[in-house]
């Protein structure tokens, strides 16, 4: 099967009627341009593909990571913990902004 069945295809279905209007140079040249970017357009589609699939992987380790996060919070909110308190809220506090941070770009 060839890697571009959308120019194969017009190329079958047109050919006999531009042949006659134009060189034939210029018709080759004109499907070959059509190829490449009959490969370029499948290989952008497959890039995105694979952007997807990456993103999506992604946002459920952001859902883990902010889960992760609101149970720390849980704990060190419940937890006296002398003198460090306020220092291991300072670092959740940081940590959720960078994740908020993150989610809106």
């Amino acid at each position: 099967m060839s890697d571009t069945p959308r120019t194969d295809a017009e190329e079958c279905d047109a050919f006999i009627g531009i042949h006659s209007y134009f060189d034939a140079d210029d018709v080759y040249r004109g499907y070959g341009f059509a190829r490449r970017l009959e490969r370029e357009l499948t290989a952008a589609q497959a890039e995105a593909l694979k952007l997807q699939e990456e993103n999506a992987k992604l946002q459920e380790r952001v859902r883990r990571l902010e889960e992760a996060l609101d149970t720390l919070t849980l704990v060190v909110g419940l937890t006296p913990i002398a003198g460090n308190k306020e220092a291991l809220q300072e670092a959740v506090d940081i940590a959720r902004g960078e994740l908020k941070a993150k989610d809106t770009q």
